[in-house]
């Protein structure tokens, strides 16, 4: 027996309600939303390469639309036909955006360099006085 595609709509995933355990619906060739019992929707596409069977997420309903997540599994899925794994991809582009100093880590190492140069401002100050009697 064969299985019924569906497509989607907004308006049906809009319809979709929580049930008690998480559940999935599929469109078809992976691209699958996860229903959670919290009313949490997100768009996954489902792949095999090389062996392993992975989930890419593709990001939360509604802030990720219909179409976005379409675009986003298009995108992957040409990834996948070419041998490519999209979420060793997504995984790279992570680490090289955590390696990109941010403003915060910028801040930290501005106050800690006027720490050490007010820290050498006074220390000859505190030494000049332990060696004094006067």
């Amino acid at each position: 027996m064969s299985r019924k595609n569906i497509v989607f709509t907004d308006t049906m995933i809009k319809r979709l309600k929580p049930a008690d355990k998480e559940y999935r619906k599929s469109e078809g060739n992976g691209f699958t939303i996860r229903i959670m019992p919290s009313s949490y929707k997100s768009w996954l596409y489902l792949y095999a390469i090389n062996g392993k069977r992975r989930c890419m997420n593709l990001g939360q309903y509604p802030e990720v639309t219909l179409e976005t997540a379409r675009y986003k599994f298009a995108t992957a899925r040409k990834l996948v036909k070419n041998g490519i794994d999209p979420l060793e991809i997504a995984e790279q582009a992570q680490k090289e955006r955590s390696m990109t100093p941010t403003v915060r880590s910028s801040r930290n190492y501005y106050n800690l360099t006027q720490a050490v140069v007010s820290y050498r401002r006074t220390l000859p100050t505190v030494l000049c006085k332990e060696r004094s009697p006067f």
